[in-house]
C-alpha cells in the first residue's frame, strides 16, 4: 500500500466510523462495521459489512427500513470520499454475529476473506 492509499484509507475508516457511531444508537441489533476493498479498483471492489448481533435483529432492521437508511447514509459517506457505488446491494453487505458463529465458528477474518473480498 502506498502513501496515497494509506492516506485514503484513514480517511475512509474516519468517515465510517462516524456511520457507524450514528447507526449503533438508531438502530437495534446493529453493533459494528467493516470494509473490505482492492485499491487498484476501488469503485468496484469496496464492500462495507455491516454487523447486527442477531438474525431476529437483522430481520427486525428490514422490517422497519433502517437497512434502507443505512444504506443511503453510506452511499453518501462513500460519494464525499469520491466513491460512487451504482448499486449499494452489491457494496453494502448485511450481516451477523450469528451467521458468522453457524458458518465460521465466530471468525470474522475467515468469514470476510471467503465471502467478501
Amino acid at each position: 500500500m502506498n502513501k496515497q492509499d494509506k492516506k485514503f484509507e484513514k480517511e475512509l475508516i474516519k468517515a465510517l466510523t462516524h456511520c457507524c457511531e450514528q447507526f449503533k444508537p438508531e438502530v437495534d441489533g446493529f453493533e459494528w462495521l467493516t470494509h473490505t476493498l482492492n485499491f487498484s479498483n476501488i469503485q468496484q471492489s469496496i464492500r462495507i459489512i455491516c454487523v447486527f448481533e442477531s438474525n431476529i435483529q437483522l430481520s427486525n432492521a428490514i422490517d422497519k427500513d433502517d437497512l434502507t437508511r443505512m444504506s443511503n447514509a453510506l452511499v453518501d459517506c462513500l460519494k464525499q470520499l469520491g466513491i460512487t457505488i451504482k448499486k449499494p446491494t452489491q457494496h453494502i453487505i448485511f450481516d451477523s454475529e450469528e451467521n458468522c458463529d453457524a458458518s465460521h465458528q465466530g471468525n470474522w477474518q475467515q468469514r470476510l476473506s471467503e465471502q467478501y473480498s
